[in-house]
């Protein structure tokens, strides 16, 4: 995904334990997405580009800078900037429209306040393959060390960064409430 879009050092990724996958800054204002592992296996089901939307997801917070508390957009506008990255990144690895949808395939039918209906995600999806090209394909498989290979250091001393993990992390992919 790094790769696909262009990115080398300047989104960490980090194991968590929270039961989700949620983009996020430290408090010295680094970037991060945290993901836990075994979350992330049930929700894909093992699919590999269900792992490739939710974690493209969480990047593109990042990516379309979202502050994800002070940036002024509604909510529901960032979710859809995110999964318009999920679009492009997939057909930038080569990927098929149906697999990039495969990244929004488990959201709800129906949105709430922060999080749009699934239809409208579903186009965002569209949107952003279709303005992508593609430029080579990937493997069908899945190696969680290609997500933790920059960030793994930085990420071993986070806890002494945050002076409260849970609850710095202010965005969580599907509403989850950690505070």
């Amino acid at each position: 995904i790094f790769k696909a879009a262009g990115l080398s050092n300047q989104i960490s990724t980090c194991r968590t334990d929270i039961g989700n996958a949620c983009a996020d800054f430290s408090s010295d204002k680094r970037r991060i997405v945290f993901v836990d592992e075994s979350w992330l296996e049930e929700e894909s089901k093992g699919e590999y580009w269900i792992k490739v939307g939710i974690l493209a997801h969480e990047i593109g917070h990042h990516v379309n800078f979202h502050d994800l508390t002070n940036d002024g957009l509604d909510p529901t506008k960032r979710e859809l900037q995110a999964d318009k990255f999920i679009g492009s990144v997939v057909r930038t690895m080569g990927g098929s429209l149906t697999e990039a949808l495969m990244g929004v395939s488990s959201q709800p039918e129906f949105g709430d306040s922060s999080h749009p209906d699934r239809v409208y995600r579903e186009t965002a999806v569209k949107q952003g393959y279709g303005a992508s090209k593609p430029t080579g394909k990937v493997s069908a498989s899945f190696d969680p060390k290609e997500i933790w290979a920059d960030g793994e250091n930085y990420c071993e001393n986070l806890v002494s960064i945050l002076e409260a993990p849970a609850s710095s992390i202010r965005y969580v992919r599907n509403s989850m409430d950690l505070d």
